[in-house]
């Protein structure tokens, strides 16, 4: 689904991809916790883009060192993404999570949006 931001700008999953480039930093909060869910992703943390390819995006796992190439998280499809403002939900997106379950809340960090 796309929706219309607080600018008026509506954001596709093609501008999605745009965004979360390698390097940036992103305020994300995981609502999709699994009980077996170990590695300290949970709550909202500051992720940073480790790479992005056709598939999805990989980010960092704070205090976890061990885990360079981060977690991967798919690209949405356009149903299952959100835009509102400056953040994007996307949902679905979690093992056996229903199409309208909130998995991910993205907003980029304050001195990543002042920089674009």
């Amino acid at each position: 689904m796309q929706d219309q931001t607080q600018e008026g700008k509506t954001m596709t999953v093609a501008e999605l991809k745009r965004t979360m480039t390698a390097g940036r930093r992103f305020e994300v909060t995981n609502h999709y916790l699994p009980e077996d869910h170990k590695s300290g992703c949970g709550g909202t943390t500051v992720r940073t883009v480790v790479r992005a390819n056709t598939t999805g995006v990989y980010l960092s796992i704070p205090n976890r060192p061990d885990v360079p190439e981060g977690s991967f998280v798919s690209w949405p499809k356009a149903a299952q993404l959100e835009a509102a403002g400056d953040a994007f939900s996307i949902y679905g997106g979690g093992a056996a999570q229903g199409d309208r379950e909130l998995f991910l809340t993205v907003r980029p960090l304050a001195e990543e949006v002042a920089a674009a």
